[in-house]
């Protein structure tokens, strides 16, 4: 065993990392009953090659930093996503949080992109929704470290 506490590996157990979402004008944000969820950060690259680096490598500039996302959920009736409550509708911005561990969460300021819908006959019927980041509704907060 490591003697620097700082080398262990802390991970979290999926399922007790869940969603809340809180849309803009809502005084609380409510718990989403998911599957699961993923998200991803990127930035924009701008290309800036030129003759001065004789064909040598992609030269880049770093441009603004974006972050999008998709919650996966099984369709339970007495809790629908469109209900008042959570309001997860397209084009509703708001708040979301995506746990990382049962206390610790990353908030980004988001609006539904999409509301998807699946059937099957061999399985319960499941939802999802798309998010892409929206500034306008706040910041992106990361949680402390550790």
């Amino acid at each position: 065993m490591p003697s620097n506490a700082s080398a262990l590996n802390l991970f979290s157990r999926g399922d007790l990392c869940g969603v809340l979402f809180q849309p803009v004008g809502a005084s609380i944000a409510q718990a989403v009953n998911i599957t699961g969820w993923n998200r991803k950060r990127s930035v924009l690259l701008f290309d800036c090659t030129h003759t001065g680096l004789f064909g040598v490598g992609t030269g880049r500039i770093v441009g603004k930093a974006d972050s999008s996302g998709t919650v996966n959920a099984d369709y339970d009736m007495s809790a629908p996503p469109y209900a008042p409550v959570p309001s997860i509708i397209e084009g509703v911005s708001g708040i979301i949080l995506d746990f990382v561990s049962p206390t610790k969460a990353i908030q980004s300021p988001i609006t539904i992109e999409e509301l998807n819908w699946e059937s099957n006959t061999t399985t319960q019927v499941k939802w999802n929704f798309t998010w892409k980041e929206n500034v306008f509704v706040g910041l992106p907060v990361y949680p402390s470290f550790p």
